[in-house]
């Protein structure tokens, strides 16, 4: 038997074998931690009126206490209707009081008489002019023929008059020939029809109005009052010209009918015989 050869080369790889079988379970491992969530937050941001809403979501801490944070981008809503008118405030405070304006004053008076035909409607017109601290007064009466010669105007200037109590009167201006006469601050008239025309301009320093009544032998005549707004700084202004038929002798004659004593710049009384 020879000697044994040199060793060949290695052959090719052969097949895989099978699977081998299952090895044995190792053994169980330690429990994990348990898992938690933290308090929850979430913030909201305006966006502009017809954007995208948006939402994002983001977590912080371990996983024993994840904490959610949502972020929610809300656009504004359109501008809705205008709504209805509240109900009115309460009345604010009182504001401080102005300065006092100039006083107001009556200048003379001027009075004109325009003779109608026989058996005219009577008339009468009052224009005022100039300013409020010297107003004139204009009256202009239409008296039918026969009688132009029965009428008076009485005046008096600044005064104080008490409440309820008769404005003195002095004689201002009377047609010659005149039957009418001014006795105890008030005009007598015979009997007949008149044009009758009263009133004053004054100052209430205690109160806020200024009225003035007409009398006839010294009871009031019931309408015959005219008021005004007035106060200590504020001067109130009251005319009023009405017929009037003296079925007797008749004494006529105005009040300050207001509750407070006045303060008066000027005060006149007129009477115009027309039938």
């Amino acid at each position: 038997m020879g000697a044994q050869g040199p060793q060949g080369p290695a052959g090719a790889t052969g097949p895989q074998g099978p699977q081998g079988p299952q090895g044995v379970a190792g053994p169980a491992g330690a429990d994990g931690e348990a898992a938690g969530f933290g308090t929850p937050t979430a913030t909201a941001t305006e966006l502009p009126a017809g954007s995208t809403p948006t939402v994002s979501v983001s977590a912080s801490g371990p996983n024993t206490a994840t904490v959610f944070a949502f972020d929610f981008g809300i656009p504004a809503g359109a501008t809705g209707p205008q709504g209805p008118q509240g109900i009115q405030g309460e009345t604010g405070a009182t504001g401080a009081q102005g300065p006092a304006g100039e006083a107001a004053g009556v200048g003379t008076p001027v009075a004109t008489v325009t003779e109608l035909p026989a058996g005219a409607e009577p008339t009468v017109t009052v224009t005022t002019s100039g300013p409020s601290t010297e107003t004139v007064f204009n009256f202009t009466f239409g008296v039918p023929d026969p009688i132009t010669t029965d009428s008076m105007y009485v005046r008096d200037g600044a005064q104080t008059v008490e409440a309820n109590s008769i404005i003195p009167l002095m004689q201002g201006a009377t047609i010659a020939g005149s039957s009418l006469a001014l006795e105890d601050n008030a005009i007598t008239l015979p009997v007949g029809t008149y044009l009758i025309s009263f009133g004053a301009t004054g100052t209430n320093p205690t109160g806020t109005s200024l009225s003035v009544q007409l009398y006839a032998n010294g009871a009031a005549v019931d309408g015959e009052i005219v008021t005004d707004t007035a106060g200590a700084a504020t001067p109130g202004n009251v005319s009023k010209t009405l017929l009037y038929s003296a079925t007797a002798q008749t004494s006529i004659s105005i009040y300050n009918q207001t509750a407070q004593a006045v303060d008066l710049s000027s005060a006149y009384l007129t009477a115009v015989r027309i039938a």
